[in-house]
């Protein structure tokens, strides 16, 4: 088993400590990769959601639960989170709230992964499906800031949508802008993290070049660099 591989590296003397990290790597990146019947189903329902927002006049619902399902699939092949959706806070709704599954749990002892390998610090996230047949104003975005802050004070939150958010995200103004603000102006400590994942987005996880883990990690270092 891998878990067994993990110690036998361990514990021998065959490897050095660039050696053992790297297979380490090897390990934590198995659990995040998809396998060919998962990019078969995320592909089917990829394209049930690009071929629902080519209608001429899709309805909200509609669109939006084809986005839901779509995020709902990459949520879950993380295998690290576990998802509950559409939870209930006493003033909000929040579309999707990511946790630490138990079996992440276990594989982190298990392999004494580093925390910092995950999405965040935090053992849990959340995320916003916008089903907008166009991008993401920042008014929605000042909202999500604070739907972040009553639930739990979470350091990150990722808006899903068809087209992004306004704006650019090299440059500081619209929706764009608005998340490099909320970030600089954040406790130094806990940084606050609200990321694009948009239809580009979507297209890249449709390559083993690419996974959630990745892609998001890439977000969170534009947003520090401002770039």
């Amino acid at each position: 088993t891998l878990y067994e591989i993990s110690q036998l590296i361990d514990e021998s003397d065959q490897f050095d400590a660039r050696e053992k990290v790297e297979l380490k790597l090897k390990t934590f990146n198995k659990y995040i990769s998809w396998s060919e019947n998962d990019y078969e189903e995320y592909n089917v329902i990829l394209n049930e959601l690009k071929r629902i927002k080519r209608k001429e006049n899709p309805s909200n619902q509609e669109l939006g639960n084809a986005l839901e399902n779509l995020v709902d699939f990459i949520l879950e092949k993380s295998y690290f989170y576990k998802v509950y959706t559409n939870k209930r806070t006493g003033t909000h709704e929040i579309d999707q709230f990511a946790v630490i599954s138990d079996r992440g749990i276990q594989a982190i002892t298990e392999y004494n992964f580093a925390k910092d390998l995950l999405l965040t610090n935090q053992n849990y996230f959340v995320c916003e499906c916008k089903n907008y047949k166009g991008n993401v104003g920042a008014t929605w975005v000042g909202k999500f800031n604070t739907l972040l802050e009553v639930s739990g004070r979470c350091q990150l939150g990722i808006i899903f949508s068809c087209d992004g958010l306004t704006g650019k995200e090299n440059t500081w103004y619209d929706s764009h802008g608005l998340t490099k603000v909320i970030f600089h102006m954040s406790n130094s400590e806990e940084k606050r993290y609200i990321l694009d994942f948009n239809m580009n987005d979507f297209n890249l996880l449709k390559s083993k070049e690419h996974t959630f883990f990745s892609i998001v990690k890439s977000k969170k270092a534009s947003l520090i660099s401002g770039i």
